[in-house]
C-alpha cells in the first residue's frame, strides 16, 4: 500500500478475491492490501472471522447477502466456482438478474472497503490504544512541503488525498498561526478568517463530497507581506485531528542551514517541539532537505520537524 492509495489497494484485492473459488487460503495471502488491514499477520481464520464481521456490519442486507455469495463464505457457497455460478445460484434464490447482482457487487464491494478502513466494526484489527476513527473523514495520505532560505519562510505546499467516512462532507479546514495568502490548486473557494491566533483557511467543494469517494486537495501558503518578524520558523509542525493513515513531511534548506534538526510525534500543543533524542535526529547527508514519514497520526496531537540555528 504505498503512495497512499489504500483505498484502491484494497479495493483491488477484494475484487481479486471474488473470483474463481472466492476467499481461500492460498488467495488470501497474495492480497498484501486485505491482510494488513485485518491485522498483523492473522491466521486464515481470523483473516475470515474479522471480514465476516465487517460485511454482516455494512448497512445494506442486500449488499451483505452478494458480498458472502461472491467471495464464497457461506457454506452453500464455499467451494462453489467459478464465481458466474455462485452468481446464478444467487439469482435462483432471490430473482435478480445476474447482471443485477453484478452492479450490486460493485457497489458493495465500494462500500466494503470504506468500511474495513474505518475499522468500525466488532472484530476490528484496530491497534490497542487508537482511538475510534472521526465519523467524519479519514486522511490516506498527507504530503506537507516547506521552503526555507537564509532562515525565512518562502512557501509550504500541502496535499491532502482523504476518504469521507459520511455523506455531504462540505469542506475542508485549515489553521495557520502565520499570515499567509493561499492558492488552491483546484477549483475550490476559499474562505480566509482571522482568529485570535491566525487565521483559518476553509476549502469549499464545488458539490458535497460521497462517503467513500476519495477527495483530493493541494494548496501553496505563503508570506502575505504582513508580519515580516514571524517568517523565522523553528519548526513545521501540524496538529492531524482527523485519523491519518500515512502522512510525510519535507523541510527544503537553502542558504543557511541550522545547527540541528529534529522530528517528533504525536506531542500536546505545549510539548511540543520537545528536546531532540539521538533518534530524533535529522541529517541532511551534504543536500538541502530533510524528509520525515509517519503512519496512524490522529488525536489532534502534533507531528513535525524541529530545527535550531545556533
Amino acid at each position: 500500500m504505498e503512495n497512499g492509495r489504500m483505498l484502491e489497494d484494497l479495493l483491488t484485492d477484494l475484487i481479486y478475491l471474488r473470483k474463481d473459488a472466492g476467499f481461500t487460503p492460498h488467495r488470501f495471502r497474495q492480497a498484501s492490501a486485505l491482510l494488513g488491514i485485518l491485522g498483523d499477520s492473522p491466521t486464515f481464520e481470523e483473516a475470515r472471522n474479522r471480514l465476516l464481521s465487517a460485511i454482516y456490519a455494512l448497512p445494506s442486507q442486500r449488499g451483505t447477502e452478494i458480498l458472502l455469495a461472491a467471495l464464497a463464505l457461506t457454506g452453500e457457497y464455499k467451494g462453489l466456482s467459478p464465481l458466474k455460478k455462485r452468481r446464478e445460484k444467487l439469482a435462483q434464490e432471490t430473482g435478480l438478474s445476474t447482471d443485477t447482482i453484478a452492479d450490486y457487487e460493485t457497489a458493495a464491494l465500494n462500500e466494503l472497503a470504506v468500511f474495513l478502513i474505518s475499522s468500525r466494526y466488532a472484530r476490528s484489527a484496530l491497534p490497542e490504544g487508537v482511538p475510534m476513527m472521526h465519523d467524519v473523514a479519514i486522511h490516506e495520505n498527507v504530503r506537507i512541503v516547506t521552503l526555507v532560505r537564509d532562515r525565512l519562510w518562502q512557501e509550504t505546499r500541502e496535499y491532502y488525498r482523504t476518504i469521507p467516512l459520511i455523506d455531504g462532507v462540505e469542506y475542508f479546514e485549515v489553521s495557520s498561526d502565520i499570515p499567509a495568502r493561499i492558492t488552491a490548486s483546484s477549483a475550490m473557494v476559499v474562505k480566509s478568517e482571522t482568529t485570535a491566533n491566525g487565521l483559518k483557511h476553509r476549502f469549499c467543494f464545488a458539490e458535497p463530497l460521497k462517503r467513500g469517494k476519495v477527495a483530493e486537495l493541494s494548496f501553496v501558503m505563503q508570506p502575505d507581506g504582513s508580519r515580516d518578524d514571524e517568517l523565522i520558523l523553528k519548526e513545521e509542525t501540524r496538529a492531524f485531528h482527523l485519523p491519518t493513515i500515512a502522512a510525510e513531511m519535507e523541510v527544503l534548506f537553502l542558504g543557511d542551514k541550522p545547527k540541528t534538526i529534529w522530528h517528533y510525534t504525536r506531542l500536546p500543543v505545549f510539548e511540543r517541539p520537545g528536546l531532540p533524542k539521538r533518534e530524533q535526529m535529522l541529517d541532511m547527508c551534504g543536500g538541502s532537505s530533510v524528509r520525515v514519514r509517519w503512519d496512524d497520526l490522529y488525536g489532534g496531537l502534533y507531528s513535525g520537524i524541529a530545527w535550531c540555528w545556533v
